[in-house]
């Protein structure tokens, strides 16, 4: 009777571990991924208020089982104002590509880097200074699919360079390099595949 229940329970721990590699796939060669950021956030303070928001979708398609490339557009506006009267406001519009190497992009799991080129341009209103800008970086994730179509993701970190230059006479550029590996470095992503 016990040799029945071992095997019975050897079999039926079989199937469910057969069933849940097969019943969530990971990414593989055409898989097309969507996924962006969405923000917005306002905060008063006596007499003054100030709002931000951003959005910023992107796409994706798998040209191998483990490359992605796609592109990425970003619309942001930020504004501040003290007793109904505008202080200053700031639109900006970002757009650029990417590319990613999955390590088990076919599995539940996968550790992936990316790197990115964007370029970007802000618009303050208040005083008509446009600013244009370019960023190159690279950051290392994780996915993690909850199922056929939906994962979650993580970037842990950064190394990248960035530009901007005010369009205005005279103008010096501000160059950057950024590298961090702290909690303020880590963002969270949710991803549809098709």
């Amino acid at each position: 009777m016990k040799k029945a229940i071992f095997t019975f329970s050897l079999i039926l721990l079989t199937t469910i571990a057969g069933y849940s590699q097969k019943s969530v796939e990971g990414f593989s060669k055409g898989s097309t991924l969507v996924s962006g950021q969405f923000s917005f956030s306002s905060e008063s303070k006596g007499k003054s208020t100030t709002t931000a928001f951003e959005f910023s979708p992107s796409l994706g398609y798998f040209i191998s089982n483990n490359i992605a490339i796609g592109f990425q557009l970003g619309v942001t506006n930020n504004q501040s104002s003290f007793s109904g009267t505008s202080l200053s406001k700031t639109t900006g519009f970002t757009g650029g590509v990417y590319a990613r190497y999955y390590t088990n992009p076919t599995n539940k799991f996968s550790v992936f880097g990316s790197a990115g080129l964007n370029f970007g341009s802000t618009n303050n209103k208040t005083d008509s200074l446009k600013t244009t800008s370019y960023s190159l970086g690279f950051a290392p994730g994780i996915s993690y699919f909850l199922s056929n179509h939906f994962a979650i993701e993580t970037t842990i970190g950064s190394l990248g360079f960035s530009s901007s230059k005010p369009d205005s006479e005279g103008a010096d550029a501000t160059n950057s390099i950024n590298f961090g590996l702290n909690l303020s470095t880590v963002s969270f992503g949710l991803i549809y595949k098709f």
